[in-house]
């Protein structure tokens, strides 16, 4: 009885890797961040039968999972619920099942927002559109803070002393602070003699006393007007 008890068990395994190599897996798991949006999204052949899909993130902090018979799922509403979600590491796995039957999870790259996490995508936030005005050799910039403009942010930040961290260059030699309490965050620079019209704005979400921040894309501001008296002209810098 115990040898064929031993066989039968081994049937038994055999057989689920048998259902389980049956289903094929997703291919090309792939997770991309644009601004406060984050989507995974897979690849899946059009000839195999209805098949539905288990979307599972995991990470160094909570765990989501959810079902999609889609071939991409919006992440953003998980990643912003809070100020630890979006400062945490994650990945996602992606499962195929077909009927009772599931296919082996396929694993995407890691990433973050919080830009001292060590993960494979770093997503960064794009500055909200922002102004240029120049009055001779002063430049005054002026952009709407992202903690009042994004309503993501507004929900997820709990934190008092959360803040934006700028530089305007050429002629920014240090940080600047726009605090939570700030609706419009600006600064005036002197521009260089021999300079341009156009500057570079770059920034951060500062949380915890900037313990731990999320990047925002480095952006272009120039006049908009060849006087550089006035402007709201916006270019990403690639």
């Amino acid at each position: 009885m115990q040898p064929g008890g031993a066989i039968s068990v081994l049937l038994l395994i055999g057989g689920v890797s048998a259902v389980i190599a049956a289903v094929p897996p997703p291919e090309k798991v792939d997770v991309t961040c644009q601004n406060l949006k984050t989507t995974v999204s897979w690849d899946y052949s059009e000839d195999q039968p209805q098949t539905s899909f288990t979307v599972a993130l995991g990470g160094s902090g909570r765990h989501f999972e959810t079902n999609t018979t889609d071939h991409q799922y919006d992440l953003s509403h998980f990643i912003w619920g809070s100020e630890q979600q979006y400062m945490d590491l994650h990945y996602v796995t992606v499962t195929a099942i077909q009927g009772g039957n599931r296919s082996e999870p396929v694993e995407s790259k890691t990433f973050s927002f919080n830009t001292l996490k060590t993960v494979n995508v770093k997503c960064e936030l794009d500055f909200p559109p922002a102004n240029l005005t120049v009055q001779e050799s002063v430049a005054t910039v002026t952009f709407q803070n992202p903690l009042h403009v994004y309503k993501e942010l507004k929900e997820a930040v709990r934190d008092d002393s959360a803040s934006i961290k700028f530089r305007v260059s050429p002629g920014g030699e240090s940080d600047q602070t726009c605090s939570l309490t700030q609706k419009v965050c600006r600064y005036d620079v002197q521009l260089p003699e021999d300079g341009g019209m156009c500057v570079k704005l770059e920034g951060r979400l500062c949380n915890n006393n900037c313990l731990s921040w999320v990047v925002f894309k480095e952006t272009k501001i120039c006049p908009s007007d060849s006087t550089g008296k006035s402007g709201n002209h916006q270019n990403m810098l690639i």
